[in-house]
């Protein structure tokens, strides 16, 4: 009798504890998926709006894709998100844009083919304080991939893929963010494996 009475207890115990698990978990589970909205919703960072990474989903910037975007389109947007510094020139093979060091915007470099077409944007970001590697990517998502433990990371699309590089320096993540490259994907080329390799 004495067996059969502990029985019943136990297993009321143990369905009580199952239940009161359970809620538990759906409320931490709750929590978890309000703040992430919070959090979404909230603007940028100051020290990282100043980038525009909001404008469009990486590996676009500031509506500019490689592969897509004129590249008098591509200035004229640049130009919108700050208009002093920039400077124009055109080489054999490629046309340029870049804004002088000391903008808010630090530097960045708008390369073309021959026919007008965007290939590739830099952004030198280097000289820019408060935004650090670790907090950009934070911001952006996870990536299609990182190389080496982190020196940079990928961003991909169908037809683009940015790479996001570091300072050299040995603080990882909390590295200040040293560049942004953008580049059109060229023929069946596969970033993270190409990158990694």
């Amino acid at each position: 009798m004495k067996t059969l009475l502990s029985t019943r207890y136990s297993f009321r115990h143990s369905l009580l504890l199952v239940r009161v698990v359970c809620a538990l978990s759906a409320a931490f589970a709750l929590l978890i998926i309000v703040a992430r909205l919070v959090g979404h919703g909230q603007p940028p960072p100051s020290s990282i709006a100043v980038l525009h990474l909001d404008d469009c989903a990486m590996p676009c910037w500031l509506n500019i894709v490689p592969g897509v975007t004129a590249f008098r389109d591509a200035v004229d947007n640049v130009r919108e998100a700050n208009s002093r510094g920039i400077f124009t020139s055109g080489y054999a093979t490629a046309v340029t844009a870049a804004y002088l060091l000391g903008s808010p915007l630090g530097q960045v470099g708008i390369y073309a083919d021959e026919g007008g077409t965007v290939l590739q944007l830099t952004l030198l970001t280097h000289t820019l304080q408060g935004i650090t590697f670790g907090d950009v990517v934070a911001f952006l998502g996870t990536p299609a991939c990182t190389l080496r433990n982190p020196e940079a990371v990928i961003y991909t699309s169908s037809t683009t893929f940015a790479v996001l590089i570091p300072t050299r320096s040995n603080r990882g993540w909390h590295a200040p963010l040293d560049h942004i490259e953008i580049h059109r994907i060229e023929g069946d080329q596969s970033p993270c494996a190409s990158l990694t390799n």
